[in-house]
């Protein structure tokens, strides 16, 4: 009886989701050459633009990494005491079995 009600419900969902995906298809179809055209014919702009813009984002860049410079040592201090309790544990295990044997 459950099987039967999951059945009609796929039906049902197959039913309503038929056309909505004829739609979207019809609609990228479409569009997608439009689309592309577009980006062809603005690419010319946009290398120009962005050559144009190069000294100002490598400054910005290189302005980011100066302001977050702190935080960056401080997450590799804390990589390197994190990395040195590492060590401290895995020679103290190693002095502990090797008192063992």
């Amino acid at each position: 009886m459950a099987n039967a009600a999951l059945v009609h419900f796929l039906i049902g969902v197959h039913f309503v989701w038929w056309p909505i995906s004829k739609l979207i298809s019809a609609i990228s179809i479409v569009l997608t050459p439009l689309i592309r055209g577009v980006v062809f014919l603005l690419s010319p702009i946009w290398i120009v633009a962005s050559f144009l813009l190069l000294p100002f984002i490598h400054l910005a860049r290189g302005l980011f990494t100066v302001i977050t410079l702190p935080f960056q040592v401080k997450w590799l201090e804390r990589i390197e005491v994190s990395l040195d309790l590492c060590m401290f544990y895995t020679e103290t295990e190693f002095n502990r079995r090797s008192t063992y044997t």
